[in-house]
């Protein structure tokens, strides 16, 4: 399974049931961009991020290698939608101000992406790259899902998950970095959609294409019996973000 694409295999899961991104945070990428002009959302998926941006920025170029998941995008005046990869951008596209990427930067050739984006950056750009954590919802839910859920696909996660999982600070990031402020993703869920956002992993595919016993099953169970989450009780989560975030202009060395 390429990650890249498996995205579009279930697109309107994708878009359902993966969590949206706090306002705070574009507010803040807006705040620091010397230019409001024109932003580039690469990777965006369904253009989750592209509508976020779209509020602060004249123009927003969403891209994405996957048609299936640009098909399912909302449509937004200030929003310019094209399908291709990230390491392939054409500077047909113009300059932009905030280059920014949403759980999606492990997927990339890095090196390619980083010498393609260049003549894309207006002077000062900033570019943001940003991943977020497994939930926590209570301790007691937290220890059912660490062991049982976790545990059962870490063995399926793929190389690139693996950067994400260490907050982006393993790759090269040729920026001047600015320390962000603390962002996180808080959503009100039940079981139903908690479960619709595991079927989106890539992990958990691969997990059942190995013909693995799916763990939702295991742990639907467990909380049931414990009744530490009834399924149709409505629980807090919190996603912790993970950003890399700096000023094109000066090497991060």
């Amino acid at each position: 399974m390429e990650n890249r694409t498996s995205f579009g295999l279930d697109a309107h899961a994708y878009r359902e049931f993966r969590p949206v991104y706090p306002d705070a945070l574009y507010a803040y990428l807006a705040e620091i961009c010397t230019h409001r002009n024109a932003a580039l959302d690469c990777a965006t998926g369904n253009g989750q991020a592209a509508l976020g941006l779209a509020r602060h920025f004249a123009r927003v170029v969403a891209v994405d290698t996957d048609a299936a998941q640009i098909a399912t995008a909302t449509a937004h005046e200030r929003i310019e939608y094209v399908v291709a990869p990230a390491e392939e951008l054409s500077t047909a596209l113009g300059r932009f101000d905030l280059v920014t990427v949403a759980q999606g930067a492990h997927w990339f050739d890095l090196p390619k992406f980083y010498a393609r984006l260049q003549p894309l950056l207006a002077p000062g750009a900033v570019v943001a790259i940003w991943g977020y954590s497994f939930p926590r919802i209570d301790t007691a839910v937290d220890a059912v899902l660490a062991e049982h859920l976790v545990g059962a696909v870490d063995a399926f996660w793929a190389q690139g998950n693996r950067v994400i999982m260490d907050h982006y600070r393993t790759i090269a990031f040729p920026f001047e970095e600015i320390e962000p402020p603390d962002f996180a993703i808080r959503i009100r869920w039940d079981r139903h959609a908690f479960f619709g956002f595991v079927r989106t992993w890539s992990a958990h595919k691969r997990l059942l294409a190995a013909g693995k016993p799916d763990p939702l099953r295991r742990v639907a169970a467990l909380l049931d019996a414990a009744g530490i989450w009834p399924e149709r009780d409505v629980r807090d989560l919190q996603f912790d973000l993970h950003l890399r975030v700096g000023r094109s202009g000066t090497a991060h060395r």
